[in-house]
């Protein structure tokens, strides 16, 4: 990746303790896009194809994407004319550089449609896309993005695995993607979900997911999330995301 230091030094200052935000996604990713080479523009997609998500599935479930969130890479018009393409088996241009995941997903979705039995079996959409979403993310060729997704990833299921042995739900159901974390979790297992030597960060979100202050605890989470990240920055030796240093 190119060095953009123009670009990082120009960022206003952030902090955990901010409760009003004064730079929205939409305002980053515009500046993103005039600012990053074509190269590193189709790394940095992969951050914003959350958002696409969230419009693919409203678009499959209600024929149309109601509150189209513009934050993601794909417009409206892209979803349904992908959705058609591969509802009618047509090949997605290759132009469009739609991610693999997506189109596996919407064939997923239309042939269980078509699948009566099928249809018996309750799945949780969002947690499908997310696992493919994420096993695609991890496996990009970039290893500082791809350790970020896992990092994510980890966090946001260890949180899950501890919610649902607090409330008594099926872990399987809800755990996503297929790493070797994953799949720990997804054991029945002792307190630390077996994963100690896994994951380095198990015991201080052991101690996050037991406080039931939900808003501290999403900060905390933040926070483990930005000292992940410095963590990883210091092991590759970039400097791209050295103006987050005060958060900690």
């Amino acid at each position: 990746m190119s060095k953009y230091y123009c670009l990082i030094a120009g960022l206003p200052d952030v902090s955990l303790d901010d409760t009003k935000l004064t730079y929205s996604v939409s305002e980053f990713k515009e500046e993103l896009d005039s600012a990053l080479s074509k190269r590193d523009s189709k790394l940095v997609r992969w951050i914003f194809l959350k958002y696409d998500n969230a419009n693919l599935l409203s678009y499959l479930r209600n024929a149309s994407v109601g509150e189209f969130d513009s934050r993601g890479v794909f417009s409206e018009e892209d979803i349904k004319y992908i959705c058609d393409l591969v509802k009618d088996e047509q090949k997605v241009p290759k132009a469009m550089s739609v991610p693999a995941y997506f189109v596996e997903f919407i064939k997923e979705y239309y042939a269980r449609l078509e699948d009566s039995e099928a249809k018996e079996h309750h799945i949780l959409w969002e947690d499908r896309l997310s696992s493919l979403y994420y096993n695609e993310a991890i496996a990009c060729k970039n290893s500082f993005l791809s350790s970020w997704f896992e990092l994510n990833l980890n966090i946001g299921n260890v949180m899950t695995a501890q919610n649902c042995r607090e409330y008594g739900l099926d872990k399987e159901a809800y755990i996503v993607g297929d790493n070797r974390v994953a799949k720990k979790l997804r054991r029945p297992n002792a307190r630390d979900f077996g994963i100690d030597d896994s994951f380095e960060y198990i015991a201080e979100l052991m101690q996050i997911a037991e406080d039931k202050d939900f808003f501290m605890r999403e900060k905390i989470r933040t926070f483990l999330c930005v000292k992940g990240v410095l963590m990883l920055c210091a092991g590759t030796g970039s400097k791209k995301l050295s103006y987050i240093k005060h958060l900690i």
